[in-house]
């Protein structure tokens, strides 16, 4: 039942993540899909490696332990930068077109931040909410990367 749930489960986080991305209006589909197929294929990966070591040594007959490591660590590593790519150039477009003043909230305390117009540089032009779609991204990295 065990790997049953957990394909089941996966499956249905695939599904929420396609379902997201469409009600999203399809922004940014290489980073979107790379963030989503980064943590599939390392889960597809260590599994089939683990029952195939576990049950015929041919994991380490194939590739060795050392081969798997390099799979490992790539696929992990992707992680990361699947969600770090994206959220560094929407920090880049926040300061370069947007300003961190304005990012900040300074339309809340001056009228002139206002009346300025929309962004549509950098991040931008994929989406009017890059500091909040794609930005946060650098925080999901981070807390990945210290296992938070």
């Amino acid at each position: 039942m065990g790997q049953s749930l957990h394909l089941a489960c996966g499956s249905a986080l695939v599904a929420l993540a396609w379902a997201a991305w469409i009600r999203a209006g399809q922004p940014f589909a290489v980073a979107y899909w790379c963030a989503v197929a980064f943590p599939v294929a390392h889960q597809v990966f260590v599994w089939l490696a683990w029952r195939l070591e576990l049950r015929s040594s041919l994991t380490s007959r194939a590739i060795g332990f050392r081969g798997y490591l390099v799979g490992f660590f790539l696929l992990f590593g992707g992680r990361f930068i699947s969600l770090g790519v994206p959220g560094i150039y929407a920090a880049y477009s926040v300061q370069t077109y947007f300003g961190m003043i304005r990012a900040a909230g300074a339309d809340h305390f001056d009228a002139r931040y206002r009346q300025m117009p929309l962004v549509w540089e950098g991040i931008f032009r994929f989406t009017q909410n890059g500091m909040y779609v794609y930005a946060f991204l650098l925080f999901w990295a981070i807390a990945m990367g210290f296992n938070e």
